[in-house]
């Protein structure tokens, strides 16, 4: 999916495990329930999409636009958001652990009922 343009897509409960998204245009897309165990979203511009409940655990969004995206109970153990930008992301009720948001714009960011690594 590099470099795709897939706005408005939805591949709510899909396996991606690896895929890779980079410099993709994947505009309010619905991820929901989906595993994307490792999914390279780098550069990627996610503006309002929608990740709810799905498995980001080592997933790569450096440098990726995720401006008003819903991470809702999303799984991001050890995903990197470096120098994203967050603004107005939702992390509502999310599991964090090891996640790099080193340079990431959070202004906005709602992180509640959120739950450390186990």
């Amino acid at each position: 999916f590099n470099n795709a343009n897939i706005k408005g897509t939805n591949l709510r409960d899909c396996t991606l495990i690896h895929a890779s998204f980079e410099n993709a245009t994947v505009h309010k897309t619905d991820f929901g329930n989906s595993d994307l165990t490792g999914v390279n979203f780098q550069s990627a511009d996610c503006f309002q999409s929608q990740f709810l409940m799905s498995n980001l655990t080592n997933a790569n969004f450096k440098q990726a636009n995720l401006m008003e995206a819903s991470l809702m109970q999303a799984d991001l153990r050890q995903a990197v958001f470096a120098d994203a930008n967050m603004y107005s992301v939702g992390f509502i009720g999310a599991t964090l652990g090891g996640t790099d948001f080193s340079g990431a714009n959070l202004k906005q960011t709602i992180f509640k009922d959120w739950q450390p690594l186990k």
